[in-house]
């Protein structure tokens, strides 16, 4: 029988992907188009305030996690990017709300399965936007420039 911590590993790993699409949106805050940013009320959100929907939509369309399905698309494991399978780890976070888990999975579990796919996920969408930096925050540390 599967053990709720898969769903709780899951919504903690898509925090983690929150947190490093915020660092990145943050850091290349310059470099992202100004209909790409997140607005209330037609007032420009400071990124502090965008939520992970916004986050994977902008890292998808600013190609830090590159996607080949469109929202909405049937899924397609060989069409699929990086992007998409953020937008996967988004809607298992996204579980943490009770009515939605109810909505969107009825009578089914957050197994293991899910869980090892929410990891991937992770360190795949990591080492892209790594890729998107340059080099890893630590071979700059190692070289002195922190």
């Amino acid at each position: 029988m599967p053990l709720p911590v898969h769903l709780a590993a899951c919504m903690m790993i898509g925090a983690a992907l929150e947190g490093a699409l915020l660092a990145i949106c943050d850091c290349y805050y310059d470099d992202i188009p100004v209909e790409l940013i997140p607005r209330s009320h037609k007032k420009q959100l400071a990124v502090v305030d965008w939520g992970l929907f916004d986050l994977v939509d902008i890292a998808r369309k600013m190609e830090w996690l590159p996607s080949g399905l469109t929202y909405g698309e049937q899924w397609s494991s060989k069409k699929a990017g990086i992007g998409d399978y953020a937008v996967v780890v988004r809607e298992l976070r996204n579980l943490v709300h009770p009515a939605r888990y109810v909505q969107d999975m009825p009578r089914k579990r957050i197994t293991e399965r899910y869980y090892r796919s929410c990891e991937e996920t992770f360190g795949t969408s990591i080492d892209y936007l790594l890729a998107r930096i340059g080099r890893s925050p630590k071979d700059a540390h190692d070289k002195g420039e922190f």
